[in-house]
């Protein structure tokens, strides 16, 4: 009536005190009146139930902590879905949205939290033209984000399982390569030993000599801790040569090597190549009668393989124990295999060169008798002769003599 503003006026919430409004939330909306000269003329009003706009705002689905509502231009807050009776005329012209964004913008968006709940929420916000009002719709934001964040947490969690199998088998396949890499490198050093023993056995001087390289070299290629080479030259068991080589032959000092033997005689297979298992050779029914004790050599695995001459004649076998790092292996097994077929040849050419070596001897010594006997016929022959010959010459010189004799004893 004072001022002469124009347009309509909306007063705060209040419970209604008769009649139908009575006990009930409402809103008085009054519009001034004027002259045709702009004199005040009086003034409408009307009644709004706040359930009225709450039935209407609960139409808007915003999901279960969704919220909208109605605020007069000075931020006195008219309704709002859900209801909070206790926020009903609330002065929130203190909030963000009216210091900081109205002033600004007359529509737009925010993320805060309401004073009337703490619920943080995505936030839409519009003046009604025409109106002093403001009116403005909520969104939780964790009903909004949370499919997207499961989302993304799943999709997270797809791409980091995706790429720990990518690590994964590239950390596997790298381990692979370097593994192989270093058997390769170690294939070649057994390779390149091999080779290099296999020749330095041709050249051996004795079978002793062959046994005890065969040994040590089998043991170092394989990585055991000791190796026994026995070969036996007929049924008598005195004719069995036996060599022992030990890792740690000081350790072992105390270790016979015949007890080496004793493992091999008792498990080996004479007639062909044997490889077992520690768990293997536990399970074999002669573990209990091996050799165990400080004095014994250290079992674990077998590893056996006859050692045969060309054409195939059995001479002994070379028997390994005691493998460092894992069990006894095919590859092991094979390269055993040229070592001792090297190893076959060699003793054969050395056996063969023995018996060369005893038929010339033989040879000789025969020789030797038969020129010594030649030489005593020869010899004999010519004493025969020469006793005639001084026979006769005697005779002779004695018939003079006697001559003589006569021809001075006659009477002249």
């Amino acid at each position: 009536q004072t001022e002469g503003a124009d347009g309509l006026f909306i007063g705060p919430p209040r419970q209604g005190r008769l009649g139908f409004a009575k006990g009930r939330w409402i809103v008085n909306l009054t519009r001034r009146l004027e002259h045709p000269d702009g004199s005040f003329a009086g003034m409408v009003g009307a009644v709004l139930p706040v359930g009225y706009l709450l039935h209407f705002f609960s139409t808007v689905r915003l999901g279960g902590d969704g919220a909208v509502g109605l605020f007069s231009d000075t931020g006195i807050l008219i309704a709002r879905s859900p209801l909070i009776e206790s926020f009903i005329g609330a002065d929130l012209s203190k909030g963000e949205l009216f210091t900081s964004r109205l002033p600004n913008a007359n529509r737009g968006t925010f993320i805060s939290a309401y004073p009337s709940d703490g619920i943080r929420r995505i936030t839409g916000y519009s003046a009604v033209s025409g109106f002093p009002a403001v009116v403005y719709a909520g969104l939780s934001q964790d009903e909004v984000l949370d499919p997207w964040f499961n989302r993304l947490l799943f999709e997270a969690a797809i791409a980091a399982l995706a790429m720990a199998l990518f690590v994964g088998a590239s950390w596997a396949i790298g381990s692979y390569a370097e593994r192989r890499r270093r058997w390769q490198e170690e294939r070649s050093r057994r390779l390149k030993l091999l080779a290099d023993e296999c020749a330095h056995l041709v050249g051996m001087g004795s079978v002793r000599d062959v046994l005890d390289h065969v040994a040590g070299v089998s043991r170092r290629l394989i990585g055991a801790r000791w190796a026994s080479a026995t070969i036996t030259d007929g049924a008598d068991a005195e004719d069995t040569t036996t060599a022992v080589s030990f890792e740690d032959a000081g350790a072992m000092a105390g270790a016979p090597a015949d007890l080496a033997a004793d493992v091999c005689d008792l498990i080996a297979d004479r007639q062909r190549p044997l490889l077992l298992t520690q768990a293997e050779l536990e399970g074999h029914p002669l573990w209990d009668q091996l050799p165990k004790g400080a004095d014994a050599p250290p079992i674990k695995g077998l590893l056996s393989v006859p050692i045969l001459v060309p054409g195939g004649t059995l001479r002994g076998h070379l028997c390994l124990s005691g493998k460092t790092t894992g069990d006894f292996t095919q590859d092991d097994l094979n390269e055993i295999l040229q070592l001792v077929s090297v190893a076959g040849t060699a003793i054969d050419t050395l056996r063969s060169a023995q018996a060369r070596d005893a038929a010339i001897g033989e040879l000789t010594l025969t020789g030797e008798i038969r020129n010594v006997t030649q030489a005593a016929q020869r010899a004999s022959e010519a004493a025969r002769l020469g006793y005639h010959t001084v026979l006769d010459s005697s005779s002779r010189k004695l018939a003079q003599a006697l001559n003589e004799l006569k021809v001075r004893g006659m009477p002249r």
